[in-house]
């Protein structure tokens, strides 16, 4: 089921990104009672986002996957002093400091993530040249 929905994400997204979903991997996890898929990107060993399998999702993989958001605290965010993204993971630290917009969706992340124009906060096995910009994804 995590396939499908990586699939049907790579149909709606510009074709200019089809290639690079087609290099992103799921991973099934359960916590708290949830099913939570994680899409990585095995090269740099990073999980670039997670979503909750909820039950209208399982009910129908295929529907407009549009609306999925990301439970990964990741919020759009309209803040001129983030220089590298329009993402910010919302928290105690950052609830005062920041505008926020609204829970990011998981093809914003995703289709951002292979365009270069943001990368998760998170560590991974090139987390300083990733977070610098320096490293990008290729997939063409």
């Amino acid at each position: 089921m995590a396939e499908d929905i990586l699939k049907n994400l790579s149909h709606e997204a510009d074709q200019s990104y089809a290639s690079g979903y087609k290099v992103f991997e799921p991973r099934v996890g359960i916590k708290d009672g949830k099913i939570i898929i994680t899409v990585t990107w095995p090269s740099w060993r990073l999980d670039v986002c997670s979503f909750i399998l909820d039950a209208d999702i399982q009910a129908n993989p295929t529907r407009s996957t549009e609306k999925i958001e990301s439970c990964d605290n990741l919020w759009l965010c309209n803040d001129e002093r983030l220089p590298y993204s329009t993402y910010a993971i919302r928290n105690k630290y950052t609830e005062n400091t920041t505008k926020w917009i609204r829970k990011a969706f998981i093809y914003e992340l995703l289709d951002d993530f292979l365009d270069g124009k943001w990368t998760p906060p998170w560590r991974c096995g090139f987390c300083r040249d990733r977070v610098k910009g320096i490293v990008k994804p290729k997939y063409h």
